[in-house]
């Protein structure tokens, strides 16, 4: 029971979870927007701020479901003397914006945080009184460029996240109607038929990959060229003989060299056509 209890307790209580800390920020008391040309840093006063403290990003959801957004909510905190601890300090809340995109589709980040129109380090922040549900605008500013692309780039993350829910969640609904529509008789599979590919009995596919055929035999060029009488020798008579060239041995005893002298070829019939006879029976 005990247990039971403690579950109902925490599921009560809404899960925070630091995005973001800064350790120093300006807080100033800014007047209120006359025009719509946007806020400018150069009339607050930049040189003397209201307070100087540091900044949290908080994200705030009702569930524990890490996939789930909530709501943000942008907390600047002062510091005091802690009692009976010398040295020490506690933070104490200064004020709070929340924003809650889900809840407001209507509005848009620019409604909640607003950057100024003369600086990219000063923002008008919405801040709002939890029990009275009054709001003010305050402005805030940080001494490092990198702390305030730091806070720009956590408020474009949540409202990347809330934009992405929305579409999943707009999946999920088109698939249950389609999944309705399919479960009271008609099909979706109706308005696009499936096309029947398979062959028929009979039918047949012919590939021709390269010049070949089906059946995989050689391309045209290539046929007309061996009938042409190219890729086969042995289909052609063996061209006649030609004449011998003999070179005499030298007489014994004499030490001149010899002479090369052409003697006439020997007419078709004589012995070199049995040189040529295996030749032919192959």
């Amino acid at each position: 029971l005990l247990c039971v209890a403690m579950s109902g307790l925490l599921n009560e209580q809404p899960l925070k979870q630091t995005l973001l800390s800064i350790p120093e920020c300006f807080v100033y008391s800014i007047p209120k927007l006359t025009s719509s040309g946007g806020h400018r840093a150069e009339s607050w006063g930049l040189d003397k701020p209201a307070l100087t403290g540091h900044l949290k990003v908080m994200s705030v959801s009702a569930s524990s479901s890490l996939t789930s957004y909530g709501s943000l909510s942008v907390e600047i905190y002062s510091t005091k003397p802690k009692e009976g601890v010398p040295g020490a300090t506690d933070d104490v809340l200064f004020a709070a914006a929340p924003i809650d995109l889900r809840a407001n589709p209507d509005r848009s980040m620019e409604a909640y945080v607003a950057a100024v129109i003369d600086s990219s380090r000063y923002f008008a922040l919405r801040c709002e009184d939890a029990k009275s549900g009054r709001h003010v605008y305050v402005g805030v500013g940080f001494r490092e460029r990198s702390n305030a692309t730091d806070f720009k780039s956590t408020l474009q993350d949540y409202v990347g996240g809330i934009r992405r829910e929305k579409e999943a969640e707009k999946m999920r609904s088109e698939a249950a109607a389609a999944a309705a529509v399919g479960d009271g008789g008609g099909s979706v599979l109706d308005v696009a038929p499936v096309q029947d590919l398979s062959l028929k009995e009979g039918e047949k596919i012919s590939i021709n990959i390269g010049g070949r055929a089906a059946g995989g035999g050689k391309p045209k060029k290539e046929k007309k060229k061996a009938a042409a009488g190219g890729g086969g020798g042995f289909l052609l008579k063996p061209p006649p003989p030609s004449a011998d060239i003999r070179i005499p041995l030298p007489a014994p005893g004499n030490n001149t060299t010899a002479t090369p002298q052409n003697t006439p070829a020997k007419e078709d019939g004589g012995a070199d056509e049995e040189d040529w006879g295996d030749f032919e029976e192959a």
